[in-house]
């Protein structure tokens, strides 16, 4: 099944090709156009009452087990505002009241469904983020390889860390997928791009325009292809068809190219 991200209404035929063929964004739902309803305190909205959860369409979110900071995720409608590629929304991330020791609050994305797939290839992440409080919020952008069932020990990367401030700005790195010559390999191996926030610390971010093209991109820019409205009876749908499950059954949304039963305990 192919990527539904990539689907061309407008004179297009169907699905268009697996993204990672024709350099598109890996990325689905980049501009977190396809938000769920997931387990939250029922009386504040978008606050996280579970250490790992699906929170939008392709995208998962995961803390430490047994976390006591308050974490809270929104959508905001930045249609008004003057953004590169005009994105309806940015995914708010608040976090407040941080347990001592805490080490993990991230969202995540399935990008490939076997370790292996893009090893020695380069890529180039982007996004469009902004700290609504002051001063400035680190944001560590980590590459998580799980070598699957009886595989070898899970690796998880530091890409960079970009340091946050209160003007909106594109940030950019380029990355080599290191390689997985000499691990085990075991059935359900998967690769996630995890974006890790302020760590130990009390923020608020806002986040659009993610991205993840092949090759060393200097200015990447959102593509104009995206899952628009006029697929929304598909969205129905496959939203139907899905739902009731667990997420970590489904934390790649987006069928780009397989659903992949993984936890990410990155």
């Amino acid at each position: 099944i192919e990527t539904l991200d990539n689907y061309q209404p407008n004179g297009g035929s169907g699905i268009a090709p697996d993204p990672t063929k024709e350099n598109a964004n890996l990325f689905a739902n980049g501009q977190f156009e396809y938000q769920t309803d997931f387990s939250k305190d029922p009386d504040e909205e978008g606050v996280i009452k579970d250490s790992s959860i699906n929170i939008a369409w392709s995208w998962g979110f995961v803390s430490d087990p047994g976390t006591t900071t308050k974490n809270k995720i929104t959508f905001e409608d930045v249609g008004s505002e003057s953004i590169e590629a005009n994105p309806n929304y940015q995914l708010v991330f608040e976090s407040s009241e941080v347990m001592a020791g805490e080490t993990q609050k991230e969202i995540y994305q399935t990008v490939a469904p076997s370790v292996y797939k893009f090893d020695g290839e380069t890529f180039t992440f982007s996004m469009e983020a902004i700290n609504k409080n002051s001063g400035t919020v680190p944001v560590e952008i980590r590459l998580y390889k799980n070598y699957g069932i009886n595989g070898s020990p899970p690796d998880d990367i530091s890409l960079t860390t970009f340091n946050v401030t209160t003007t909106r700005t594109k940030y950019t790195h380029t990355f080599t997928f290191p390689s997985s010559a000499g691990k085990t390999i075991g059935e359900d191996s998967v690769i996630n791009i995890n974006v890790r926030m302020a760590v130990g610390q009390a923020c608020s971010l806002g986040l659009t325009n993610m991205i993840l093209l092949e090759g060393s991109v200097a200015n990447p820019v959102f593509p104009n292809v995206s899952f628009t409205k006029e697929k929304s009876g598909a969205l129905s749908a496959m939203t139907s068809l899905i739902s009731g499950y667990d997420y970590n059954y489904f934390p790649y949304l987006s069928l780009g190219t397989a659903v992949i039963p993984t936890s990410n305990v990155g």
